[in-house]
């Protein structure tokens, strides 16, 4: 888990990662074919659906955007 957050944010990034993997998976996309088509860094994905770490707004576009969805489809979050 990221470090220096409170347990409310760590749940969010949990929350988040599990999100976009979700959504990645059903369309039957590795991390390494998200990396290297939304042009983000070769851990980010990896990280981000662990929940290791968050990203800024831009990354989450470029995700989404290669994934087919808006970026209001990863704040889509159980409670």
């Amino acid at each position: 888990m990221a470090k220096n957050l409170s347990e409310d944010e760590q749940k969010f990034l949990k929350k988040l990662g599990d999100r976009v993997r979700e959504i990645r998976k059903s369309q039957n996309m590795t991390q390494q074919e998200l990396v290297f088509h939304a042009k983000v860094h070769g851990n980010l994905v990896s990280r981000v659906e662990r929940g290791e770490m968050g990203t800024n707004v831009l990354n989450l576009y470029k995700i989404a955007k290669v994934l087919d969805v808006d970026v209001k489809e990863f704040l889509d979050l159980p409670e």
